[in-house]
């Protein structure tokens, strides 16, 4: 059974929720840095892994002084580093296990 419980916020509340300006939150958008669910601005939603890109993406600009292009090639390269870092262990794990046999 899954427990996850799962929160969505709008815009508005977004903008309260990071204490980021609204400049930097339209610009992410913007940027294809977070992607909200939902046709236009009325009725767009975020989650918790936009939260997470967003304070990423801005611990990123404030401390490395990226553009906006920089920016969102920053956090794709590391998300496939992640993502190639999960990869990886489960190969070893397999390949642990199947040595151990």
């Amino acid at each position: 059974m899954n427990n996850t419980v799962k929160f969505s916020f709008n815009l508005i509340q977004l903008y309260e929720i990071t204490h980021l300006s609204s400049e930097f939150i339209d610009k992410s958008i913007e940027h294809g840095i977070i992607n909200p669910a939902g046709k236009n601005a009325e009725e767009w939603l975020f989650n918790s892994n936009h939260l997470n890109l967003l304070q990423k993406a801005a611990r990123l600009r404030n401390d490395l002084g990226l553009d906006w292009n920089g920016l969102a090639l920053a956090l794709d390269l590391l998300d496939e580093l992640e993502q190639l870092r999960c990869e990886n262990k489960t190969i070893k794990n397999r390949l642990k296990r199947f040595l151990q046999e």
